[in-house]
């Protein structure tokens, strides 16, 4: 299926035979880097628990959007050999001079393939910390000869005696895609289901979730509980988004993608389960407290004489309880994080403060 570009490239993955990159590739181990035999986790991208497992797999530099000014923005760092230290800057392969610090520019290696010989990495301890800077060694027929890929850097903390106390993580997911797990995701991926969680199309913060795949553009809202099945999972090169995501199709929307986040939407069986608690649930409020008392419950109101269990059934459990007691028996404030307050006599709603 073709689409019409506006202001978008989209490099699709229909099968994998059709990106060669992917496929086409042979492993060359240099025979001064030994093999780790180490299982492969594919359901994995790259993270600093698997790294030994990574040698013989392949490794694909994503498109990245500049953060800040596009003159300034550098990509994956490439070395022609192991940097002798953090401030070794003369062995980068396509440096950016525009640094004092030599980076690679900014897409010098978009979408470059290549084959994982090996790990590495270098440190540096001061009193509290122990700086890890990790690569991997690779090659392919543009780098036929080892070079050193950054990956990232973290900081672990260390005790009074140097030992490293706490891991940091090393996650470079928006730079880098390992070939064998972008195959199993799509693999897994494709035809499940889910329901759109917001609407109005904005995460927290206004990111937008999902993308209209014929120009780019951000949907400006979509239908509540919107049903989308993941179509492909693909590398999208677009002014608004690059990297890889979900594509979505569904009965009323066009086709959108997403970048590969899942916590924007929620998995389409979870979503039925849900809604049939919900259901049971207001069919049990109609039973327990009648048409009219049942009805304010589902709609999360509440009104004078209600019973303690009604009130939390409709609001749900305060955030703090005031108790007294007198004479005239016992006196509750409900108080809720929204800053309303709930008091009761004798367990009867007797007060609303909104």
């Amino acid at each position: 299926m073709f689409y019409r570009l506006l202001s978008i490239t989209l490099l699709f993955f229909f099968s994998i035979g059709c990106f060669a990159q992917i496929s086409t590739l042979k492993i060359e181990t240099p025979t001064n880097h030994e093999r780790v035999v180490v299982p492969y986790d594919s359901t994995k991208n790259i993270s600093r628990d698997i790294l030994p497992s990574l040698i013989g797999q392949k490794v694909q530099i994503l498109p990245r959007i500049p953060v800040g000014s596009s003159d300034l923005a550098t990509g994956p760092t490439l070395y022609s050999s192991k940097p002798s230290g953090f401030d070794n800057n003369n062995k980068v392969v396509q440096p950016d001079t525009r640094f004092s610090i030599y980076r690679s520019r900014l897409g010098a290696f978009t979408n470059e393939v290549f084959n994982i010989i090996g790990t590495d990495s270098i440190q540096s301890d001061t009193f509290r910390y122990r700086t890890v800077k990790f690569y991997l060694i690779v090659e392919n027929e543009n780098y036929p000869t080892p070079h050193y890929l950054e990956l990232g850097i973290v900081n672990d903390e260390l005790d009074s005696n140097k030992n490293v106390e706490r891991y940091g993580t090393l996650s470079p997911g928006s730079e880098f895609v390992l070939i064998g797990y972008f195959e199993k995701l799509r693999q897994n991926s494709i035809g499940k289901k889910y329901v759109v969680k917001y609407p109005n199309n904005s995460y927290l913060g206004g990111e937008k979730i999902l993308y209209n795949l014929a120009n780019g553009e951000p949907l400006n809202s979509v239908p509540e509980n919107l049903l989308l099945t993941i179509k492909d999972v693909t590398l999208i090169d677009s002014n608004k988004y690059k990297g890889l995501a979900y594509v979505f199709s569904s009965d009323t929307e066009p086709d959108m993608f997403s970048r590969l986040y899942l916590n924007y939407f929620e998995d389409y069986n979870s979503f039925l389960a849900k809604q049939e608690k919900r259901q049971s649930w207001e069919k049990d409020m109609i039973k327990r407290y009648g048409k009219v008392n049942g009805q304010l419950i589902i709609e999360g109101r509440v009104k004078l004489g209600f019973s303690k269990k009604m009130c939390e059934e409709s609001w749900g459990i305060p955030s703090d309880i005031n108790t007294s007691r007198g004479s005239w028996g016992v006196h509750e404030q409900w108080v809720y994080s929204n800053g309303c307050y709930l008091y009761f006599e004798n367990g009867k709603l007797t007060a609303i403060d909104y």
